[in-house]
């Protein structure tokens, strides 16, 4: 803060808005209040690629209270992994999940390039969730895109009638259920439109 008499010309080098490439750059700022005094400071900016990570993550073995959910880390870019893993939450508290987040739970997994899982638990039954996955490096924290699946759904009929309302399946959204039948009996599926598809099958208790 420059608080002379006269206003101060203040120059940097290189100018602001420089591009700067991946390597160690010299920054150095002149102030100049005129009068012949001159004030210079010098210090390194070091500028790193950040890590990369495939868009899609994964989502395998949905059940009622769990699923095994990961991604792959393709490129740590110009640091090492100091922490990656995944991210999720309740798709109603929060569709976008990142670290720190309203209602956001993170799941580390030790490792550094490449693919990983992690088997997430207690969640709640009949419940959509939003996850990415996602790698920190000393440039920062790169995610995946979001993917969102809904945890399994026990039905049980009651004379002859069991049902489930207001479920969204979305476009390659897979979602479980678990039908209880007594004796053997066909459990008849249907849904509301050809958006949403279920077949029929039979469940013993």
């Amino acid at each position: 803060t420059w608080s002379g008499g006269a206003p101060a010309t203040v120059a940097q080098t290189p100018a602001p808005g420089t591009l700067l490439s991946i390597g160690v750059h010299e920054v150095s700022l002149t102030l100049d209040p005129g009068a012949g005094v001159v004030a210079r400071q010098g210090f390194d900016i070091i500028v790193g690629a950040r890590a990369s990570v495939d868009a899609t993550p994964t989502v395998t073995a949905v059940t009622e209270t769990g699923a095994t959910l990961g991604g792959n880390v393709s490129s740590l870019g110009s640091g090492t992994a100091q922490d990656r893993g995944v991210v999720y939450s309740v798709l109603g508290t929060n569709a976008d999940p990142l670290i720190g987040g309203t209602g956001v739970t993170k799941v580390t997994r030790n490792g550094g390039r490449g693919t990983f899982t992690s088997a997430v638990s207690g969640l709640s039954a009949a419940t959509t969730y939003a996850f990415k996955a996602y790698v920190t490096t000393l440039y920062g924290t790169t995610y995946s895109n979001t993917r969102v699946f809904t945890t399994g759904t026990s039905l049980t009929f009651s004379s002859g009638l069991a049902l489930v309302t207001n479920r969204l399946v979305r476009p390659g959204e897979s979602q479980g259920f678990t039908f209880n039948v007594a004796n053997s009996s066909a459990a008849i599926c249907s849904a509301p439109s050809a958006a949403s598809r279920l077949s029929a099958l039979k469940s013993p208790i």
